[in-house]
């Protein structure tokens, strides 16, 4: 039986503030649900199948744009595992249950008014009906330790923590950390807080004293430790009855855990004055005793003297935990995400012109970081860390883990890439290749700040991977202007590690954003993105993407106000092709004519082209002509294009996924991707001058092979890739360095297709879409 209270990540540059409570029975309650929450799941070792249930502190892209692809792989994980019971039983000759049987378990989601709104709107993009999303909004007071039905020894509630809301009103304001903005884009939100209580917590059992007086061992010990009274005959003869108070400590009503965001003074006084805070700072007896309180906060009102003063109230005894909502110092801030920081390190020490070392702090790209002192470095409260765990339960171990296991992770991790490092032989491939180079490599070291450049923030595939983030690519002109091709959950904080810019730079920059398909790990960036770009800049960008995106959009401003008048929309239809009589010509659409032009205006770019492909509904491809690549061109997701092979002939450079190996031509038709030598052979098909594979599957997390060398230079990328005109060529020779680097990784194990898929490979023209492929 154990309870414990996990700070999953604070605030940095890529992630917001997370909490993760554990319960005796497993499950795990997550306060808040930012972007890249998965990961940080990934990188720590916690599963996400084990979490059910979120508290949400407030409505904002820091607490709920984690969500839905949180829902997306709890509800897939699960229909796998009901398949693969189905199958089991199938196997065994055994009936599988109805299907109100087998419905999935869901999960519990509490929030403030309109957390509901933001669920439905996501309807527009994703659909998981079998996976239930149960949603509280406001309020919320569970009965006291979980109601007698939901306390049935044995059940799956048993060892789960009650919870209690505390709502706060207030007129909260928005405003970056590097804002230049001074404009107030005022809401009256809901500010939650909550109040999680163990289950009645039983007092030791005193062995010694039971066997002295002369208990015999067995069920008897059971009963007593339940807090029956038992009857029995000892040695002597003798019939004794002894109660269960003789032989148990007394125990507790149950422990309670405070998790209080209070982002402005007005909801610090409302937090002041509750009556069920009272309760813990009267501590009656037979009331749950308030063991540990998670401060989310700014620093400044944090370490304000009215702050301190109310902590002091609830007495001594009560451990106070600091987890700050704002940056202290964007130099200062590291990301959870160590695999990936760590990989990207090393291939920056292979070439630093391609490969980027990422924007953390500068003691720990070079050097193992120095442990913190165990214990509350400042007096009355600690300082949260990833990974920083307090135990309630068992209560010989009540009291902090070891502050720096977030150290210690990122340690072991170092020890293991370095040790890689130098033992693979990587540097020295990379400088015999190099050598062809130098004169591109100081030319670029001269001119960096005037060059147009690419940077892929995510080169991975839907499914959360520790070492490479979902979609997104920056492609910045030689005017400094750039445009984001997809912004996966995550871009934007992956964005600001790999530049060396302002916060308020690089968003305003940004200028236009293309969305290839509506599918979660192409766009649910876009929350942070309008939402910071909004208090930064009063120049909306202009987003192109398919209409379901738009209506998303409108459903999620009503909820989160901060991304009002943040965006341009046109529609990715607007700007597509038609085949007639083998032209290719734009359809007429002069309501879009204004927008199209501000596109040429601040990037250059003189005509943007959308090509449907295969994938989903409205996936699309683009291509946009006079880059600083030239003609590029960028496939989104999808099956090999013959059309979009005709439409771009001659393209100077295309970047196209590749999410599965050769030989997974079957599994590739089913998921409608690309294999690597697919893609390339539509490279071949468009001449393509130059090609860069994205979008690999998790099981690649390294370099995929390649089955024949190919005409055009070829480039696998990484995130925090940097890629220019002129080193393009460098980048494509560095993939045998990249090879000896990752050698000695090995990759997930790949998934063995299942019957059913086998089978619909065999349904004619299933796949057969014929006008886009």
């Amino acid at each position: 039986m154990s309870y414990s209270v996990r700070i999953l990540s604070t605030k940095s540059l890529d992630s917001s503030p997370s909490v993760l409570l554990v319960s005796s029975d497993g499950t795990k309650t997550l306060v808040n649900c930012g972007e890249g929450c998965q990961r940080t799941f990934l990188e720590f070792g916690q599963k996400v199948s084990s979490m059910n249930r979120i508290c949400l502190t407030h409505l904002s892209h820091d607490s709920i744009g984690g969500i839905p692809g949180m829902i997306l792989t709890a509800a897939d994980v699960l229909q796998d595992a009901v398949s693969s019971a189905k199958a089991a039983l199938v196997h065994n000759n055994k009936k599988p249950q109805k299907p109100e049987e087998s419905a999935l378990p869901g999960l519990h989601l509490l929030g403030p008014v309109g957390t509901q709104k933001f669920v439905s709107s996501l309807r527009h993009f994703m659909r998981r009906d079998s996976f239930q999303v149960k949603v509280h909004e406001g309020a919320y007071s569970q009965p006291k330790n979980g109601g007698p039905k939901k306390r049935k020894k044995g059940s799956k509630n048993e060892g789960a923590y009650d919870v209690q809301s505390i709502v706060c009103h207030t007129n909260d304001f928005h405003r970056s950390e590097d804002s230049t903005k001074r404009q107030r884009l005022e809401t009256n939100d809901q500010a939650l807080s909550y109040i999680f209580t163990t289950p009645p917590i039983q007092g030791k059992f005193l062995v010694e004293r039971a066997i002295a007086l002369g208990i015999p061992k067995g069920p008897l010990f059971g009963q007593l430790k339940n807090g029956k009274s038992v009857t029995f005959t000892n040695e002597a003869g003798t019939t004794r009855t002894i109660s269960s108070s003789e032989v148990v400590e007394p125990g507790s009503p149950g422990i309670s855990i405070a998790v209080l965001y209070y982002p402005s003074n007005e909801c610090l006084d409302q937090l002041k004055s509750s009556e069920k805070l009272k309760e813990y700072q009267e501590n009656e007896k037979g009331h749950p005793v308030l063991e540990v309180i998670v401060h989310m906060a700014t620093r400044d009102l944090f370490l304000g003297k009215e702050a301190k003063e109310w902590r002091e109230s609830f007495g001594s005894e009560v451990k106070h935990i600091f987890l700050a909502t704002d940056l202290r110092s964007s130099t200062e801030t590291s990301s959870p995400f160590h695999s990936g920081m760590m990989g990207a390190i090393a291939r920056s020490k292979v070439c630093s012109s391609v490969y980027n070392v990422p924007n953390i702090p500068i003691q720990l790209r070079e050097t193992t970081p120095a442990a913190q002192p165990e214990g509350e470095t400042v007096p009355g409260y600690m300082e949260a860390q990833p990974l920083l765990e307090y135990i309630i339960v068992p209560r010989s171990k009540r009291g902090f883990g070891s502050r720096n296991a977030s150290v210690l992770h990122w340690r072991s991790i170092q020890k293991q890439v370095l040790q890689i490092l130098e033992q693979s032989g990587a540097k020295g491939e990379a400088e015999n290749a190099l050598s062809h180079h130098s004169s591109v490599l100081t030319s670029n070291a001269n001119n960096d700040k005037n060059r147009g450049e690419l940077i892929f923030t995510g080169t991975g595939s839907a499914i959360p991977c520790k070492y490479r983030n979902v979609s997104g690519i920056y492609l910045k002109m030689e005017n400094g202007n750039a445009m984001l091709l997809d912004v996966g959950e995550g871009t934007v904080g992956q964005l600001m590690r790999a530049l060396s810019s302002s916060f308020s730079e690089v968003l305003c920059a940004i200028k236009a954003v293309w969305i290839s398909h509506p599918h979660a790990d192409h766009h649910l960036g876009l929350l942070r993105l309008l939402s910071d770009r909004n208090q930064v800049t009063d120049d909306p960008l202009l987003l192109i993407a398919p209409t379901s995106m738009l209506s998303f959009l409108l459903e999620y401003q009503e909820v989160d106000a901060t991304v009002q008048g943040s965006y341009t929309f046109v529609d990715c239809k607007e700007v597509s092709t038609k085949v007639q009589r083998h032209l290719w010509l734009p359809e007429k659409h002069e309501s879009h004519a204004k927008k199209m032009e501000q596109l040429h205006k601040d990037l250059g770019i003189t005509r943007c082209t959308s090509v449907p492909v295969a994938h989903c509904r409205d996936a699309f491809a683009v291509i946009l002509e006079n880059t600083c690549f030239g003609r590029l061109v960028y496939s989104g997701d999808c099956r090999p294009s013959r059309p979009l092979a005709y439409a771009a002939l001659g393209a100077d450079l295309l970047i196209h996924e590749a999410t599965f190996a050769n030989g997974m031509e079957a599994e590739a038709t089913l998921k409608r991707h690309s294999t690597i030598g697919e893609a390339l052979q539509v490279a071949e098909d468009m001449k393509a001058k130059a090609v860069i594979l994205t979008h690999f599957s998790q099981r690649y997390p390294k370099v995929p092979p390649v089955a024949s060398k190919h005409n055009a230079p070829i480039v696998f990328a990484f995130d925090f890739v940097r890629v220019t005109p002129d080193n393009l060529l460098v980048a494509a020779d560095l993939t045998q360095s990249m090879r000896l680097l990752y050698s000695e990784e090995t990759a997930e194990k790949d998934e063995i297709m299942k019957d059913a898929d086998v089978e619909a490979m065999n349904v004619p023209g299933l796949f057969a879409q014929k006008d886009v492929l």
